[in-house]
């Protein structure tokens, strides 16, 4: 599924993390740039796993998949399954 940086920004906004720093760039730190830290990785985390129908386990909880919005939409994309049509009606 093709996932884009502004899916994940909005995500982001919904979630009210944006509020102070709304520029942040796709390859900025959101750790650094104080937009995500613990306890709102795993408000995120929740968000895109109802919203793309993901699930991520503990394990994949890591600075690479997670530190910028470049790298959620990769990690994202690579997750995220397009079920066909018929495979859904079964």
């Amino acid at each position: 599924m093709k996932v884009s940086s502004n899916e994940i920004r909005s995500r982001l906004d919904l979630l009210g993390f944006l509020d102070d720093c709304p520029d942040v760039g796709d390859r900025e730190s959101l750790r650094d740039a104080m937009v995500l830290d613990s306890l709102r990785l795993g408000e995120l985390v929740a968000k895109l796993e109802a919203d793309f129908g993901i699930r991520v386990s503990t394990s994949e909880l890591l600075p690479q998949n997670f530190d910028t919005i470049e790298a959620i939409v990769r990690f994202v994309a690579a997750r995220s399954v397009v079920v066909p049509i018929s495979a859904a009606r079964a």
